[in-house]
């Protein structure tokens, strides 16, 4: 019986040392999943605003009545939320975060993104653009566009999670994630 209770007691122990690794290894692979899903989505529309020979902005909203954040390609241009529209549904305490991102030097971006407040959108070329009324540019104040949206997660223990997704001015999109001293 002392064996026994030995054996669980160790097992107790370990098992708690564990479950605040597991908890983060959790956290992590959710928000590698949204910077992901909003990889895919801005790719949406690019490709959705090539087929169309138009252009496409991805915008972002809590859906009335609930906590729950989205991001949708806004495919009739009206800044509203339309259910037929592409959607993703960020996971919980997942936010974008348009300050207080950790410094973006390690990305090697080579090229200086637009304000992260500025919507990404994509022209009937597929190249990234900013949206003004019924244009969109794709060079601004003689730059090529390019963005960087960063997402944030609130971790158990009061930690936070940092993700991004850059667009380049080739339209190309990526996605890294923070590790504590760099994007990776």
């Amino acid at each position: 019986m002392i064996e026994m209770v030995l054996v669980v007691g160790i097992a107790l122990v370990v098992g708690a040392m564990a479950v605040p690794s597991v908890m983060s290894a959790i956290a992590n692979m959710r928000l590698r999943s949204a910077a992901s899903g909003v990889a895919g989505l801005l790719q949406n529309a690019r490709m959705q605003a090539v087929k169309e020979d138009t252009f496409y902005t991805s915008r972002s909203t809590t859906l009335s009545g609930t906590q729950t954040l989205v991001a949708y390609v806004d495919l009739d241009n009206d800044q509203n939320y339309d259910s037929n529209e592409p959607t993703l549904q960020l996971p919980t305490n997942t936010t974008f975060q348009t300050s207080g991102y950790p410094s973006t030097s390690s990305m090697n971006l080579n090229y200086t993104p637009q304000a992260p407040t500025v919507l990404p959108s994509f022209n009937a070329r597929g190249l990234p653009c900013v949206a003004a009324g019924t244009v969109c540019n794709s060079i601004v104040s003689s730059n090529a566009v390019g963005f960087a949206y960063f997402l944030r997660d609130s971790r158990p223990f009061g930690a936070f999670g940092w993700a991004a997704v850059s667009v380049t001015p080739a339209g190309r999109v990526r996605t890294w994630i923070w590790d504590g001293n760099a994007w990776r």
